[in-house]
């Protein structure tokens, strides 16, 4: 319900998705203007909508934890006090915000899997539409579609990115929305007491129990199907956006419910009491359905992993010993290819983060920072061995090495010949960052908010970084902070590990080499 704050939010997920970039359109000689055109507005359409999904799951962590806070007032007999209120009725606008914003993706492409728009999925046969008149549908359209011609693919990729908006609506609504539209005191406090959202949120419980809307998904999630086992049985990799679109659609908490079949009841009638409405229309999740959402609430905010990090399998004492090896400072980068996020990152490598040490490590280096207010306010963390600063979507942490380490590839950089006085501002600068908001604008020209490569940025300032211009503002990549560490760049190699693998012969060849695509 709220809107992201500076807290940090806690989070017992693997990390995400630290960077994102609008990518290019793809262009094929050979295909007509028309479809290019037509596949250059998906990509940025593609491109915007995976950055509302990227806010859509740090705000549900944010609204989650919240609900917890105001359902433990509320049972105590507690007073909700005017912060309380202004967080509700503020977290219930930037909802309402963000949920017209993710619409806009969800209704584009609709009229493909609308009532009178029939799909027959042909493979081979060549993609058209053919129109006729019917006496109960009228106007009647059919999209015969072949996913090996570019106009089917086109007509594909929209069908998919409409119903990926339209299932993060449902899972937004389900895991962050409904516990408020349980709770009657929270419900009346967001329909009555706001007049900006006076009774908004009625609407939306209706929307979510339209019988038409999900008819509209589940035509939509059928096709993908199809389009999903077609994909699968075809030789090579398929290209950025179906890889992304592959996991995110599968991925909802709301898409088997829609797929098979769980219908709202004819009989429910649309007056009254909406919770009950809801309770009787999601049904399938029984008497604790609250608790089934907590307890399925790491996969929809998560989205999926197909699998867990080659790396996480490292034993305590191989653990122990790599901790042991870095030094403050150090800059940490990794990939995870086996996570939805990364499908969209340029370059080899996709987060960044900061090894901060502890005490021991700074009476051991000869850095006096102990008495910086910013670093005593988390010491505490530190001694429970939260020595890795990164930029999550909910905001900037420290976590421990061990949490970082669901990964494949990680990388260890470390800039050499730093003095004493450099080291002890570097790292209260690091300390600075704790708390800050996550940057999905990706602009590293305000350090009021901060994306992860942007750590590295910020707190070696005089780095000469390289840096890209994307979407008339400048952004950092994780690529663009490893590359510092080829040729007579400011930064060394000092751990490598590919695919699992610890490489500790020629380091710099084959760390360039990833670099390099090889």
């Amino acid at each position: 319900m709220y809107h992201i704050r500076s807290r940090v939010v806690p989070v017992f997920l693997g990390f995400f998705l630290c960077y994102l970039i609008l990518f290019q359109a793809a262009a094929g000689g050979e295909e007509g203007a028309a479809s290019l055109n037509g596949d250059k507005v998906f990509q940025e359409d593609l491109g915007k909508l995976q950055q509302l999904v990227e806010e859509s799951l740090a705000w549900r962590l944010e609204a989650r934890d919240m609900y917890r806070e105001f359902e433990t007032k509320i049972a105590r007999g507690l007073p909700l006090y005017h912060d309380d209120i202004e967080l509700i009725h503020t977290g219930a606008e930037y909802y309402l915000a963000m949920r017209e914003k993710i619409m806009v993706y969800s209704h584009k492409y609709k009229e493909y899997v609308a009532g009178n728009h029939f799909l027959r999925y042909s493979p081979g046969k060549g993609t058209r539409e053919t129109k006729s008149e019917d006496l109960y549908f009228g106007h009647l359209v059919k999209h015969t579609i072949d996913p090996s011609d570019a106009e089917g693919r086109l007509i594909l990729n929209r069908i998919k990115l409409s119903l990926a908006a339209a299932l993060v609506l449902y899972d937004n609504y389900l895991v962050a929305i409904y516990p408020y539209q349980e709770n009657s005191k929270l419900r009346n406090l967001i329909n009555f007491d706001n007049i900006g959202a006076a009774r908004k949120l009625d609407m939306v419980t209706l929307n979510y129990l339209s019988i038409d809307n999900r008819e509209m998904v589940r035509k939509a999630i059928k096709i993908f199907d199809e389009d999903l086992r077609w994909q699968n049985r075809q030789p090579g990799e398929v290209d950025a956006a179906n890889a992304y679109l592959n996991i995110l659609i599968p991925g909802s908490l709301s898409y088997e419910d829609i797929l098979h079949g769980h219908a709202l009841s004819t009989t429910i009638k649309l007056g009254g009491n909406l919770s009950r409405i809801f309770q009787d229309s999601v049904n399938q999740f029984g008497k604790e359905s609250l608790n089934v959402v907590s307890g399925l609430f790491g996969n929809t905010v998560g989205l999926i992993e197909t699998r867990k990090g080659k790396l996480k399998k490292m034993s305590r004492q191989e653990l122990q010993d790599l901790e042991n090896q870095l030094e403050p400072l150090d800059i940490l980068l990794e990939k995870t290819p086996f996570r939805l996020t990364d499908k969209f990152i340029p370059g080899h490598y996709g987060h960044v983060a900061v090894w901060v040490g502890g005490p021991e490590d700074w009476q051991k280096a000869g850095i006096n920072i102990l008495d910086q207010e910013v670093v005593k306010e988390n010491l505490a963390k530190i001694a429970k061995g939260r020595k890795v600063v990164e930029a999550l979507r909910p905001g900037v942490q420290l976590n421990t090495l061990a949490h970082f380490m669901n990964i494949d590839d990680f990388v260890v950089l470390r800039h050499t010949g730093l003095r004493r006085p450099e080291k002890e501002e570097y790292l209260v600068r690091a300390f600075e960052q704790v708390g800050k908001k996550y940057d999905f604008n990706f602009d590293v020209e305000t350090d009021r908010k901060i994306v992860c490569s942007e750590l590295a940025y910020v707190i070696f300032h005089d780095v000469e970084w390289e840096i890209e211009q994307s979407v008339g503002r400048f952004t950092i990549s994780p690529d663009n902070v490893a590359r510092m560490a080829l040729d007579d760049g400011p930064l060394d190699v000092v751990q490598l590990y590919h695919d699992g693998r610890h490489i500790k012969k020629k380091r710099d060849e084959y760390f360039a080499k990833l670099l390099a695509g090889n």
